[in-house]
């Protein structure tokens, strides 16, 4: 079992905003609790993410907008694309991205007033 807490890509970037990751690892899954949302995944949505999300060393938009994410980004593959999860909604894109921020597995940059991802 492996506990774990993470910042916001928002806070990493020094905006004082956006809500921490905190959860744990418990053999294939990652139990997380965010804002006031209590959630598990398969540990296989982040791998899922990582190679076929990721597939080149571009710089990919996280596309966390709930009404109209950007086609292209993490949030409209998530919400499109994504079949591990039950929950497909773009606004995870961020929380997802915080883990993997941390985990190491992604780099991010702030580009405007969009985050932008790529994988390391």
């Amino acid at each position: 079992m492996t506990f774990f807490h993470c910042l916001s890509l928002s806070r990493l970037y020094g905006i004082n905003k956006g809500s921490e990751v905190t959860g744990q690892i418990r053999g294939d899954f990652y139990y997380i609790k965010w804002k006031k949302t209590n959630l598990a995944f398969l540990r296989a949505l982040l791998d899922d993410i990582y190679k076929n999300f990721f597939k080149t060393n571009n710089w990919y938009s996280l596309g966390a907008d709930m009404t109209n994410p950007p086609v292209g980004g993490l949030g409209d593959y998530i919400q499109n694309h994504q079949h591990i999860w039950e929950q497909h909604s773009p606004r995870f894109a961020s929380m997802l991205a915080a883990i993997m921020v941390h985990s190491n597995q992604i780099i991010f940059r702030r580009n405007g007033h969009e985050f932008e991802l790529r994988k390391k």
